[in-house]
């Protein structure tokens, strides 16, 4: 492809705005005889991309309130207000899209509450990572709870399903010693499925227990390691991953290469 060609694809997502370059109206005069010029076509000269930077704007809500002059005569007032949205998180300065910024930073981008705070600090808005932290668990809470309920519903549909669990630290569990685990299970449709599902849920336990209680009465056809805890899941077909199959092949190619140069 020529660069042209792959520069038009790297930008074809990207809003496009026409500049037209012009000529001020008093120099629109012929170098050679004096006469006034007219517009005869126009050249592509180059393109650029421009960043817009953020910028925050304070939204003031105020309901009207409506009344009805023939009641008032009566001594029987009656009052309308007008209908304000619902705030995404009440008693907060949180709007959809500063608490959806903040969740895209951190989860997306990885990028620490701490670092943020200093973001918001240099736009004019004094958000400690304290109530950013409220904002998140708020927003799981009330909102991506419920969507991860209705993904699990989806999930537990496919025949084919993955699970794996991982150690994680969580500084300052509570009810937990700092020196026990604790764990996040993932579970996952199948690669080929309609429906790619892909859903973490932390847990302090690694027991059999915790995918029981997960996937219920599954009974498709679950990818998992050799731990033994998933055989607790008992109307599932089992099916072993080759990756770790494939592990056990490629550690003995390297044992017996050895011996056979000692």
């Amino acid at each position: 492809k020529s660069a042209k060609t792959k520069r038009d694809e790297i930008i074809k997502n990207i809003e496009t705005e026409v500049i037209t370059c012009t000529i001020p109206e008093i120099e629109q005069i012929c170098l050679r005889c004096g006469s006034k010029m007219k517009v005869v076509g126009k050249k592509y000269v180059r393109e650029e991309v421009e960043l817009i930077p953020a910028k925050l704007v304070v939204k003031k809500y105020y309901s009207l309130t409506y009344g009805c002059k023939k009641c008032e005569k009566k001594n029987m007032p009656v009052f309308l207000h007008g209908f304000v949205p619902a705030p995404v998180l009440p008693h907060s300065l949180a709007s959809a899209s500063t608490a959806a910024w903040v969740i895209y930073q951190k989860y997306v981008n990885v990028t620490p509450l701490y670092r943020q705070e200093k973001d918001w600090e240099r736009l004019g808005y004094v958000l400690s990572r304290t109530t950013m932290a409220n904002w998140v668990i708020r927003c799981s809470e009330d909102y991506f709870s419920k969507l991860v309920s209705r993904l699990k519903e989806e999930m537990l549909k496919q025949k084919i399903l993955h699970c794996d669990e991982t150690y994680v630290k969580v500084l300052k569990e509570r009810n937990v010693s700092s020196e026990s685990k604790q764990y996040m299970w993932v579970y996952r449709t199948g690669k080929h499925s309609d429906r790619q599902i892909v859903i973490y849920d932390y847990n302090k336990s690694r027991s059999g227990g915790v995918p029981k209680a997960f996937l219920g009465d599954y009974d498709g056809y679950l990818h998992t390691d050799g731990y033994s805890g998933y055989n607790k899941l008992n109307k599932v077909t089992h099916c072993n991953c080759l990756a770790h199959v494939r592990r056990k092949f490629h550690e003995a190619i390297i044992v017996d290469s050895r011996r056979q140069h000692s």
